[in-house]
C-alpha cells in the first residue's frame, strides 16, 4: 500500500513525468497506468483520478514530450529556416524515441501540440500564405518527419541483416530528400500567388 506522503504529492505533471522516463526505456505503448502506480509507490486508482485512462495519459505524455523537445523555432528566421527546423528538430526527437512515431496521429492533441500548429500556421500566413495554404503546409511538415521517422526505424530494425533494402541508405539524410523538395514547392506555390 502506498504511504500518505507519496499519494499527497502525486500530480499530473509527477504521473507524466515518470511515464516519459519509462517510455524511454520501454515503447510508449508498454508504459501502462499500472507500471507508471508501481513506479511511483500507488495503486492504479490513484493515478486513474488524475487521468481518465490511457489515452488521455498518452495524450498528456505527447504534449510533454514536444514540449521538452523545444521545437518551436526562433525568432528571426525566414518561413523556409522556420520550417526547416522545425522538422528537423521533431525528426531528432522521434529519432529519439521511436516508440512516438506509429501512434502519433492517433493521439489527441492537447495545448503544447496545438502551440506547434498555430506558430507553423501564423508564420506561413505572415510570409504570404493563405491560411488554407499555410494549414495544408503544417501537415505536409508533419508527414515529411513522420515519414522520415518511421523509415528511420525501419533501418534501425533492419541493422542485423545486411540484404535488407535499407542497408544502402544507412547515412542518407532521411528526413533531407522529402524536406527540401517540399520546402521547395511551397516556395513555387507561394511565388505563383504572389505573380497573380
Amino acid at each position: 500500500m502506498a504511504s500518505g506522503k507519496v499519494k499527497k504529492n502525486l500530480s499530473r505533471q509527477r504521473i507524466v513525468d515518470t511515464g516519459l522516463v519509462l517510455a524511454e526505456s520501454e515503447n510508449i505503448d508498454g508504459v501502462s497506468i499500472h507500471k507508471i502506480a508501481k513506479s511511483i509507490g500507488v495503486t492504479p486508482m490513484a493515478i486513474y483520478r488524475h487521468f481518465a485512462n490511457k489515452a488521455d495519459l498518452q495524450a498528456e505524455m505527447l504534449d510533454q514530450f514536444i514540449a521538452n523537445s523545444h521545437v518551436i523555432p526562433p525568432q528571426g528566421l525566414t518561413w523556409q529556416q522556420w520550417l526547416d527546423f522545425l522538422a528537423r528538430k521533431m525528426f531528432d526527437a522521434l529519432k529519439q524515441q521511436p516508440s512516438w512515431v506509429p501512434i502519433f496521429g492517433q493521439i489527441r492533441l492537447k495545448p503544447g501540440a496545438l502551440e506547434v500548429k498555430q506558430a507553423c500556421i501564423e508564420k506561413l500566413i505572415d510570409a504570404g500564405f493563405s491560411q488554407h495554404q499555410a494549414i495544408q503546409a503544417f501537415f505536409g511538415i508533419i508527414q515529411c518527419v513522420i515519414g522520415a521517422a518511421n523509415q528511420h526505424v525501419q533501418i534501425a530494425q533492419s541493422d542485423n541483416d545486411p540484404n535488407s533494402t535499407f542497408a544502402s541508405i544507412k547515412e542518407f539524410d532521411l528526413l533531407n530528400c522529402s524536406l527540401s523538395y517540399f520546402i521547395k514547392g511551397l516556395n513555387a506555390d507561394l511565388n505563383s500567388s504572389e505573380q497573380r
